[in-house]
């Protein structure tokens, strides 16, 4: 079996302008554990995708806790434009 990298990708976090103006824009990772978050399901373990932030050679996790689970990118970006909460 041979492997080779397809390609480099980044995952942003985002939140809609109404979601930031009713409970305001986390300052710093730890923060975005206090917010409401969509979670994004993981096939392969059966459970919402971890949190992580790089910065440099600093990697912030967060615990993976949220109201909201989705498996189609669509649908969660569809509830984050929504206000549904940070994705």
């Amino acid at each position: 079996m041979i492997a080779r990298k397809l390609l480099e990708t980044r995952i942003i976090t985002v939140a809609s302008p109404r979601y930031v103006a009713e409970h305001g824009k986390p300052g710093k990772p730890e923060e975005v554990s206090r917010h409401q978050r969509i979670m994004f399901y993981n096939p392969v373990t059966a459970k919402p995708f971890e949190w992580e932030f790089h910065r440099g050679k600093k990697v912030t996790e967060i615990p993976a806790e949220g109201r909201l689970l989705v498996s189609d990118v669509e649908t969660m970006l569809g509830a984050c434009i929504a206000g549904a909460g940070i994705a």
